[in-house]
């Protein structure tokens, strides 16, 4: 009896798998940080809480102006903060 030969078929070599390197992550340079700007505020406590009081008062004042406007605070403060330093050369 004859044995029966089968071809043998070779296996496509398969594509060698690299590992994947990891990389550092990027990051941003920092930034410059800008200068803090100089401003001669009076270190008598005194003088830094009437400047609140006046602050404080001149903002309750714009809010009333205003309408009462629920949510505007930080504008009414600004407006009066900046009002007062100038008053003062501050």
């Amino acid at each position: 009896m004859a044995t029966k030969r089968t071809k043998k078929t070779e296996a496509a070599p398969s594509p060698e798998v690299k590992p994947v390197e990891k990389t550092a992550a990027r990051r941003r340079a920092p930034r410059a940080k800008k200068a803090a700007p100089v401003v001669s505020i009076p270190t008598d406590p005194i003088s830094l809480a009437a400047l609140r009081d006046e602050i404080t008062a001149l903002a309750h004042r714009y809010w009333m102006e205003n309408g009462c406007r629920h949510g505007h605070a930080h504008e009414d403060w600004s407006r009066a903060e900046s009002t007062v330093k100038s008053k003062y050369g501050i």
